[in-house]
This record gives structure tokens, C-alpha cells and sequence, in this order.
């Protein structure tokens, strides 16, 4: 002649046996969650810390491997270059000559050239993640110790293509010439000036009587054409650097007597003038 109430599980009879409040397992331990629980109504959900996933048996968890790339989980690490897998989470690292960030992810290039310029004699070459030393011309690096530089003794190797002497400097040489000789513009020649006082004006001479015997070929065309008739063309030949003398003055002769072009024989222009202008050069004292 009576009844009485039940409930389904997960929740348990109340005091006034008839409503059914739910039973909170996680609060009352009543789970075998390794890890979080999570009370639902009527049951309950076991859950994982960051870095661990929920097992088969829905009560263990397992570490997520963040460094492989390829796990299912979406969760994946920050490192750009080494990771290191440990427990509920990973590591980044570094490969020699980077540093770590303060992001704790990005391996950063250490620029070591910037510092004691990376211990380096001389030149010190930025790699990526590396560094390496070199050497200025006229130096090579030590056999056993690249960071050092050693002098190169050019005046071993054929004298340093030196005529005469050579002399070993620090990174580099020098070539010079005994008496009665002059050092040639490519630096290692000698040419042989028995004659003169100073090599260095003879050629400054020579150049200024190259210079002058042009201007007296412009003069004799402008003689030949008649464009100066009944001017007195000159070109003045200085010689005075060398010889001390006073410079001497050429005076062409009149248009009237240059020498004749003979149309018939074939010679040109060019030849005669090349004939006056020798016979003028002769007349230099």
C-alpha cells in the first residue's frame, strides 16, 4: 500500500525522497580522471592539462608530441629551428653561432664579427650562423691558426717581377733601380738613362716636343692651303729643361717655298709635309 522514488545515474535521491539532485562525482572523488574533471549533469568528463590529450579509456592522459608536425591534435610548437619534446609541453634550441630570442622560439644569428671582430687579425666575414677570417692582399692566412695573418715575401717569387731589386714591405713591395737607371711606369722596370741628369725630365721633354712637332704639322697644312698668306708662321721648341740653353725658335719657310706636290709621281700631301717638317726639326740648334 505504498511507493517509493528512484533515480537514474548520476544522481541520487534528495532528503525530501522525491526530487533527484545530480551527484557531483569530480567534487565528491568519485572519478578515476588522472588529471581535470569536469562535472556534467547526471556524469562527467575527465579532461588534460595543455600539452596532454585524453587516452582511449577517457580517464588517462598522454603527452602531445608538440614537435611533431604531423600529430593529430592542432597543436603544434613555435620553434624555427630545434625542438626538444618534454612532458605537457617542448623546447626550443638553437644550432651553433645562433642565440635564442626572448620569444623563446626564434634562433636569431649571432653576429659575430661585431664583437672583437670575431677574433679576427684582420678581416672577419659574417656567415649565416657562422663567421670566418680572411686576410688583406699581401697577406695569407696562418697554416695552423686562420685567425692570424702572415706577411707575403713577394721578393721570393721571381723577384717579384722586379728588373733590379726588389724590397719586401708589410702587405706588400717595392722595386728600384741602381744608378744611371730609372723606375718604368709599370713599376718594376728599369729603363736606362746614361745621359741626363733627371729621367723624369727627359720625358716631361719628350712629351712637350711630341706636343710641338703636331702644332708645326698644323702649321705647315695651314701654309700649304694658304689660309696665312703673307703671315709669318713659328713654332717655338723648347729644349731649355734639359740642355740650360735658350729655347729655340723655328721659323717655317714662306708658302711660296714649300716643296711642290708632283701629281704625276703619286706622292701625296702628307709626304711633303712630313719632308718640310724634317728639314725644319734639323735646323734646331
Amino acid at each position: 500500500g505504498s511507493y517509493y522514488c528512484t533515480c537514474p545515474s548520476g544522481y541520487r535521491l534528495g532528503t525530501d525522497n522525491h526530487t533527484c539532485p545530480d551527484i557531483d562525482e569530480c567534487l565528491e572523488g568519485l572519478t578515476s580522471c588522472r588529471q581535470g574533471c569536469t562535472n556534467t549533469a547526471g556524469s562527467f568528463q575527465c579532461t588534460c592539462e595543455l600539452g596532454y590529450y585524453l587516452a582511449s579509456d577517457q580517464y588517462s592522459c598522454l603527452d602531445i608530441n608538440e614537435c611533431d608536425r604531423s600529430n593529430p591534435h592542432k597543436v603544434t610548437q613555435c620553434c624555427n629551428q630545434n625542438c626538444a619534446n618534454t612532458l605537457g609541453s617542448f623546447t626550443c634550441s638553437c644550432r651553433q653561432g645562433f642565440m635564442l630570442d626572448d620569444d623563446n622560439c626564434t634562433c636569431n644569428d649571432i653576429r659575430e664579427c661585431s664583437r672583437n671582430n670575431g677574433g679576427c687579425q684582420q678581416i672577419c666575414v659574417e656567415l649565416q650562423g657562422s663567421h670566418r677570417c680572411a686576410c688583406r692582399p699581401g697577406y695569407t692566412q696562418h697554416r695552423f691558426n686562420p685567425r692570424q695573418c702572415n706577411d707575403i715575401n713577394e721578393c721570393q717569387s721571381n723577384n717579384g717581377g722586379c728588373q733590379q731589386t726588389c724590397q719586401n714591405t708589410a702587405g706588400s713591395y717595392q722595386c728600384s733601380c741602381g744608378p744611371l737607371h730609372k723606375l718604368g711606369p709599370d713599376g718594376k722596370s728599369c729603363l736606362h738613362c746614361p745621359s741626363c741628369q733627371s729621367f723624369t725630365a727627359m720625358e716631361q721633354m719628350m712629351q712637350s716636343l711630341s706636343q710641338q712637332v703636331n702644332q708645326l704639322r698644323e702649321e705647315v697644312r695651314i701654309l700649304r692651303n694658304g689660309e696665312r698668306k703673307g703671315n709669318t708662321s713659328f713654332v717655338e721648341i723648347n729644349t731649355s729643361s734639359t740642355t740650360g740653353s735658350t729655347p729655340s725658335v723655328i721659323t717655317p719657310l714662306p708658302p711660296t717655298e714649300l716643296p711642290s706636290t708632283n701629281q704625276g709621281s703619286g706622292d701625296t700631301g702628307d709626304d711633303d709635309e712630313d719632308n718640310y717638317v724634317k728639314a725644319i726639326l734639323e735646323s734646331v740648334p
